[in-house]
């Protein structure tokens, strides 16, 4: 076999390319049609291999294989480009990496000031608004599921969301979310932007640390561990001279169910022009 058989000629490039090509067209008509892992917890399993195989079949994939063709390309025809080709990318690759980790953990704490997080602000839904997250998310709910959730309902969710994402934003741009000073500057700098638009008028809010911190320990704690009981709030309402809202399709506080207050986690306790208030999770 000599030499000229070997080489990586243009058709080869060309041919990988097609390959290349095809495999992202048709990775996408098959997952477009293919029927995406759906239910409740036990679907969430599934659903991540799902996207994890979507991603690297067509997306991933291809490129691979279309820059691997490109350089192999290069090698066998263009020597003297291959090597300035190898040394783009890698510096390329070096200056993003870099400068990710730059960004990530100095310019994002400068940039992610109370003021931009309260601006910038969105939730789950990444709608702008109150109305729009209303009519995309509850309105949904409400034509198919035959939901009839209150306003309070719906005004503690949209802060929940808003300010569960604020957090994360913070964790991912390494701001101390322990920090009670800090996260009271970002939760007012949202409150103030965002209180407005929910469909109750809310008159201020407190941020607390622990929920651990307003109310005592019930004696069969005994790691200072619990779930909020009736006795737990009634001494918040004596603690903040009004009720709980009661406002709400299912009872939230009093003999609920489903109530999951927790004494260490973090909430915003949300006041009310009528005189009443919710606690807000985060």
């Amino acid at each position: 076999m000599n030499k000229k058989t070997q080489k990586f000629t243009t058709k080869h490039l060309l041919i990988l390319l097609g390959i290349a090509g095809l495999l992202h067209i048709i990775s996408m008509l098959f997952f477009i049609n293919a029927d995406a892992p759906s239910g409740g917890i036990d679907a969430i399993g599934p659903a991540l291999v799902y996207v994890f195989l979507f991603r690297i079949i067509t997306f991933w994939l291809p490129i691979i294989i279309g820059i691997g063709a490109c350089l192999l390309w290069l090698y066998h025809n263009q020597r003297k480009l291959f090597k300035y080709a190898v040394i783009i990318i890698t510096a390329c690759l070096v200056l993003y990496l870099g400068g990710r980790h730059i960004y990530d953990n100095h310019i994002r704490q400068i940039v992610y000031t109370p003021e931009y997080a309260a601006k910038n602000s969105y939730n789950h839904y990444k709608t702008s608004s109150y109305a729009e997250w209303n009519e995309s998310w509850y309105g949904i709910k409400e034509k198919y599921q035959g939901v009839t959730d209150t306003p309070c309902d719906k005004t503690c969710e949209f802060l929940h969301m808003l300010l569960d994402d604020m957090v994360s934003e913070l964790r991912s741009a390494n701001i101390d979310v322990s920090d009670l000073e800090i996260m009271q500057q970002y939760i007012d700098a949202i409150m103030k932007e965002r209180s407005g638009e929910v469909p109750v008028n809310i008159t201020g809010w407190k941020y607390v640390g622990k929920l651990s911190e307003l109310v005592s320990t019930p004696s069969y704690s005994d790691d200072g561990e619990f779930l909020l009981n009736d006795t737990s709030y009634r001494e918040l309402e004596e603690k903040f001279k009004m009720p709980l809202c009661s406002e709400h399709q299912y009872s939230r506080y009093y003999d609920s169910a489903t109530a999951q207050f927790y004494s260490w986690t973090s909430a915003v306790i949300v006041f009310y022009d009528d005189g009443t208030m919710d606690i807000v999770i985060i």
